[in-house]
């Protein structure tokens, strides 16, 4: 048998662990590990908040899936409106993540 053979039957047999160190080494070479804490940062900032607060608002109001509401953040008399209705794409992530919290 060839050594192309022998490392084709390898991967083949062990495909689950081929992956999760191909995961690893992915994660360590773009410094992930070190992120992964971190608050939502750069130019998609407001996109972040907007997901995390649709699915707060399914996790806080037991919200109807098709009718996401997010925090408006506009204060009146000292209090915030705590949840408007909002236009967005299929909601299924944020719906998925409101229930796991």
């Amino acid at each position: 048998m060839q050594k192309h053979q022998i490392a084709v039957q390898f991967v083949k047999k062990n495909m689950l662990l081929v992956q999760i160190i191909f995961f690893v080494l992915f994660l360590l070479c773009n410094n992930y590990l070190t992120t992964i804490n971190d608050l939502p940062t750069g130019i998609h900032t407001y996109r972040q908040n907007d997901g995390f607060s649709q699915a707060m608002m399914y996790y806080f109001n037991n919200g109807n899936f098709w009718n996401p509401e997010m925090l408006n953040g506009m204060h009146w008399k000292g209090h915030f409106t705590n949840y408007k209705m909002v236009n967005t794409e299929f909601p299924i992530l944020y719906y998925i993540t409101g229930q796991i919290y």
